[in-house]
């Protein structure tokens, strides 16, 4: 079985900066970050949001499996 190599799969995700921009011209009070590619190594939790906080000013998740979230 063809594994695409790490390179090849960040070109099609969004980095966080990215992800962050992307929340913050919808407009939207919580970004909500999944599905993590890289995988989010533990102990990168603060890295990451401090990496969104520079793109987006409202609440920054990061969701692991099962995460829940109350939409209003």
């Amino acid at each position: 079985m063809w594994r695409a190599p790490v390179r090849v799969i960040c070109d099609y995700h969004s980095s966080v900066e990215e992800a962050a921009a992307t929340a913050a011209r919808a407009g939207v009070g919580t970004l909500i970050m999944t599905h993590y590619v890289p995988a989010l190594v533990p102990g990168q939790e603060e890295q990451w949001r401090t990496l969104a906080a520079s793109e987006f000013g409202g609440q920054i998740e990061l969701g692991d499996d099962l995460h829940r979230v109350e939409v209003n």
